[in-house]
């Protein structure tokens, strides 16, 4: 159990700059077509932003173009994408 908590902080200290450029840029989505490494992207901005307002949760690219091409999905709708 030991080696997979290793590449958790591992996984979440290469993350760290995409958090950090995330939170500057105050963008309200935040992508990722991975969805390990955009879960670890979030909790890296969790981290970081303390009480900051946070982005909409990671979202796929593929659902970006949905959204931005009007096409209706579960995130379409806030209370499904905030949880």
């Amino acid at each position: 159990m030991g080696h997979v908590k290793g590449e958790f902080r591992h996984a979440l200290k290469l993350g760290k700059p995409a958090a950090r450029q995330a939170l500057k840029n105050a963008t309200p989505f935040v992508s990722s077509e991975c969805p390990l490494a955009a879960m670890h992207i979030a909790l890296g901005m969790e981290i970081e932003a303390g009480s900051e307002t946070l982005p909409y949760p990671p979202t796929h690219s593929i659902e970006l173009f949905a959204r931005a091409y009007g096409i209706a999905g579960a995130w379409s709708d806030e209370k499904t994408r905030r949880g």
